[in-house]
């Protein structure tokens, strides 16, 4: 795994493979969970202290991962930001979603992505 995106990617993605919206409507009625979203563009993640990086001080990445989840193993749709971001928000690969680059692409209106999942569930 070469980045931090990586990892990000790959949890969100399992959320949103996991829980079809049915199941999403009902653990966002519990409100039971806090949600954090942070993606770091070319951070590599054998350059972290979690991950064994010893020459650099990481101690709020650290903390993060050590209270939320951390994965060892994962992998990017594509190497490109925004069609991995447009991946990680609507759990569908490049070739179903069509962003295929950084710049002059659009989210196609009929897919919903993970914030418009949370806002209909009222999830503040």
């Amino acid at each position: 795994c070469g980045s931090v995106i990586l990892v990000v990617c790959v949890l969100l993605l399992l959320f949103v493979f996991k829980f079809n919206q049915k199941k999403f409507s009902r653990l966002a009625g519990k409100k039971d969970f806090n949600y954090i979203l942070v993606t770091v563009d070319t951070l590599r993640v054998d350059r972290i202290g979690c991950y064994g990086y010893e020459d650099v001080d990481t101690p709020t990445m650290d903390l993060f991962a050590k209270r939320g989840v951390k994965f060892e193993k994962c992998i990017s749709p594509t190497p490109l930001t925004l069609p991995s971001h447009t991946s990680l928000l609507t759990g569908t690969f490049p070739a179903f979603h069509g962003v295929r680059d950084n710049g002059g692409f659009l989210v196609p209106p009929e897919l919903k992505t993970l914030a418009e999942l949370f806002k209909e569930n009222e999830y503040d």
